[in-house]
């Protein structure tokens, strides 16, 4: 499973987390960076509390933020869930999307 692995890849390679953004940022481009990376930290142990919470929409202590590479969503982006929405729809192949 590579949420085992991850631990040991990211202490090998710091820069980890900017490969595999671009990785799927290559492949879905209309993503948002943010939300790509809050969902790849969900992979880290230690980390994965800080991503969901980001990803539920509440702020984390600026130097977790800092951490992980996120804005806090209260200061720079209140409609980031409304955004997130509208960019990746409700994962249906017929491209339904939720408002």
């Amino acid at each position: 499973m590579i949420a085992n692995k991850f631990p040991y890849a990211f202490a090998k390679n710091k820069k980890l987390m900017e490969h595999l953004t671009e990785a799927v940022l290559r492949d879905m481009p209309q993503a948002d960076i943010y939300i790509v990376r809050a969902i790849l930290w969900t992979l880290s142990e230690t980390r994965a509390p800080f991503a969901i919470k980001w990803l539920s929409g509440e702020e984390l202590e600026q130097s977790h933020a800092v951490e992980l590479g996120l804005p806090n969503p209260t200061i720079t982006n209140p409609n980031r869930e409304n955004s997130a929405n509208l960019e990746f729809g409700d994962g249906l192949p017929n491209g339904n999307y939720l408002l």
